[in-house]
């Protein structure tokens, strides 16, 4: 099985990195394949420019969003690990959705209806939140930050989440509490890979 994992955080002792290798070593002990695209340090450009649109009118791919696409399309299973800033995920991440889940190769326009062109991929997330999860909740902003995530993106390319695990009040909690959300990320992923059930809405 192939595994790849699309990872977005600045920053080699964040927390978001501790699950990164906790995934790694959790895949890699289920005998999976694993590549890692660690954005920041592969330096990927997030910004959708006018020759991002230019290719999107010739057809022709450029050369940095197809070697994605190929990483993705060679990949059984996707995780994404990010942290939420200001409600969503770091430029950087949004930057590759915007660049990298492109018409006709995430979805197409067909008979004036738009069509998900992801169905036979497996996808999962880890984030990380500064906030609790009852602030998240009472100010509304959980609600829609799974309308975007999961039905804005995943389910508009015909493949929602498999799963979508949020790590709350990352900054307040001990290091009894990071071994356990840990020990949770190691579950999660060995879920991911051997419950054929895990993802209900795949045949």
């Amino acid at each position: 099985m192939k595994h790849l994992i699309i990872y977005a955080h600045p920053n080699p002792d964040s927390f978001n990195h501790a699950i990164l290798e906790a995934t790694i070593e959790q895949l890699t002990a289920l005998g999976a394949v694993v590549n890692v695209r660690d954005l920041y340090k592969l330096n990927f450009n997030p910004v959708l420019s006018l020759e991002d649109f230019r290719s999107k009118e010739t057809g022709v791919v450029l050369p940095d969003v197809k070697v994605e696409q190929d990483f993705i399309n060679e990949a059984d299973k996707i995780t994404f690990i990010s942290p939420i800033w200001w409600g969503l995920f770091p430029a950087m991440l949004k930057g590759y959705f915007d660049r990298v889940f492109t018409k006709d190769f995430a979805y197409a326009m067909i008979d004036h209806n738009y069509t998900g062109l992801l169905g036979e991929k497996k996808f999962g997330m880890f984030n990380t939140l500064d906030a609790t999860k009852e602030d998240m909740i009472r100010t509304g902003m959980s609600v829609a930050f799974n309308h975007i995530i999961n039905d804005g993106i995943f389910g508009f390319c015909n493949s929602p989440l498999c799963f979508h695990r949020i790590f709350y009040a990352i900054n307040s909690v001990g290091d009894q509490e990071r071994l356990q959300m840990l020990s949770e990320v190691k579950k999660e992923v060995e879920k991911f890979v051997l419950d054929p059930t895990y993802c209900p809405f795949f045949g």
